[in-house]
């Protein structure tokens, strides 16, 4: 069972007989950069994660369990930065930054943030 990304991409690459290079065009980045995904030599930016994850044919990352982990969820599947989820919400990427790694949002940000977790602003 894959436990990292670069894993389960390199499982589903090599389960459908896909050249990295295949994969790389489909996912809409350079061979180069995807072989150093594959080999765990970088990490993909947020950006490229929707591809990927269609790719796959699923979500590899762990399932969200706090709000925290939700908010990074969700910038994930949409492949939004720091500074695209921060825009969306009226705040400066530096407040976002500190929701996603514990701070409290101010209760003006409480139902619309839910409201962004639950999709009903997709």
């Amino acid at each position: 069972m894959p436990k990292s990304l670069r894993e389960h991409l390199r499982q589903v690459r090599t389960s459908q007989k896909l050249t990295q290079g295949d994969v790389a065009r489909l996912i809409g980045t350079n061979t180069e950069t995807y072989q150093h995904w594959e080999k765990g030599y970088t990490e993909p930016e947020i950006e490229s994660i929707p591809s990927i994850v269609r790719f796959l044919g699923y979500d590899p990352y762990p399932a969200p369990t706090n709000l925290q982990e939700r908010m990074l969820s969700k910038r994930r599947r949409m492949g939004w930065t720091l500074n695209v989820a921060a825009k969306l919400f009226k705040v400066n990427r530096k407040t976002w930054k500190a929701w996603e790694q514990g701070g409290a949002p101010s209760i003006k940000f409480e139902n619309p943030l839910e409201m962004f977790l639950e999709g009903h602003s997709d």
